[in-house]
């Protein structure tokens, strides 16, 4: 349960955050939630994942349904990938990766502090 509250908090806060800064500071989010929290390593790590990875799909999806893959298709030949879809999962994978290592980062600031 204490795992799906910081999943939703990273999310949600995330989503709040990127309206008004850059992509990245989901970082951020992550880390400060994952230093908060009393999750272990590996916990901190997936709520991290799952939160920011899941903001960042359904944001590419919308995108990408919303302009019918048009962008999708110009840019995905560029990074040599062909198909739309697995370029919302890349970037979704690039930002849940982004937040699992600051979430973990966090969480594991907080151990070597409480030594």
């Amino acid at each position: 349960m204490r795992f799906l509250i910081i999943t939703l908090a990273i999310a949600l806060v995330s989503i709040v955050v990127q309206f008004f800064l850059p992509w990245w500071s989901l970082a951020f989010v992550a880390f400060i939630i994952g230093y908060l929290s009393n999750l272990t390593g590996w916990a901190a790590f997936g709520a991290g994942l799952l939160g920011a990875g899941g903001v960042w799909f359904a944001y590419a999806m919308w995108l990408n349904i919303g302009n019918e893959s048009l962008l999708a298709n110009k840019i995905g030949p560029m990074f040599f990938i062909p198909e739309p879809l697995l370029l919302v999962v890349v970037s979704a994978g690039i930002a849940g990766l982004v937040g699992a290592l600051a979430a973990a980062g966090g969480r594991n600031l907080r151990g070597l502090l409480a030594k």
